[in-house]
């Protein structure tokens, strides 16, 4: 038999991965507490976005539970725990776009080790036979062309560990949006240097490019997971002050 403290911390992880959508779905005709235990343990994004989703005289409700949650006595979440773990058992069974989670994880792992050119060429294959899945692998992952798409405060913060001269490779042939996000990841002293680097860079290999930006993904995707470098729209952490 699971652990009571184990099957909750499990189940919170499941609901984090669900849209607000699907959250909404599964909590659908429980009451306004058990709700609200569940939405007060979640990330604000989504669970702004799942609240939003019940009618208006319910969301009063569930936010009024919300707002007073006090300590929950371990015999309720146990419960809780219990009866939407098998509600979830079922919503799986019926919604195959979510099903195989799993091997989304994983195929998100062998891409990021793959080289930039080769893991974005195989994620287009993916998206032909299915859009959704290939954005849901992309969404556990960080590609070069997501410099443009990172937090600019935060990317300056990551960018000071690059060498100027592997930037300046790795911008070679770059969509403009990417060169400008780098550039505005920069301090002023470096912005210059990684300008001239440019200027005066002849033709190189694409497989010199490649290695480049093979390189500053690798160490772009571990600022990530250490919550240093963040993506814009991303409220999951803390504030720098």
């Amino acid at each position: 038999m699971i652990n009571p403290i184990v099957q909750n911390i499990l189940l919170f992880k499941r609901l984090s991965e669900y849209t607000p959508e699907q959250i909404q779905q599964v909590l659908q005709g429980e009451t306004a507490q058990t709700v609200a235990v569940i939405l007060v343990r979640l990330e604000t994004k989504k669970a702004q976005g799942a609240l939003t989703l019940f009618p208006p005289d319910e969301q009063s409700d569930i936010a009024f539970k919300m707002a007073t949650a006090k300590s929950i006595p371990p015999e309720f979440l146990n419960e809780v725990a219990n009866e939407i773990g098998n509600k979830l058992r079922i919503f799986d069974d019926k919604d195959g776009g979510h099903a195989g989670a799993g091997g989304q994880d994983k195929m998100a792992e062998i891409l990021k080790h793959m080289d930039p050119s080769k893991s974005k060429g195989l994620l287009d294959a993916l998206a032909q036979k299915d859009s959704s899945m290939s954005e849901r692998i992309k969404g556990k992952m960080f590609l070069f062309e997501d410099i443009a798409k990172a937090e600019p405060d935060s990317l300056k913060r990551s960018l000071m560990s690059i060498e100027i001269e592997t930037l300046a490779l790795a911008l070679k042939g770059a969509s403009e949006e990417i060169v400008k996000a780098a550039l505005g990841g920069l301090t002023d002293n470096r912005r210059k240097m990684l300008i001239s680097e440019v200027k005066y860079m002849g033709p190189r290999q694409r497989s010199d490019v490649d290695g480049a930006r093979s390189s500053i993904v690798s160490t772009l995707r571990g600022f990530l997971d250490q919550g240093i470098l963040r993506m814009k729209g991303d409220e999951s952490h803390d504030e720098w002050v």
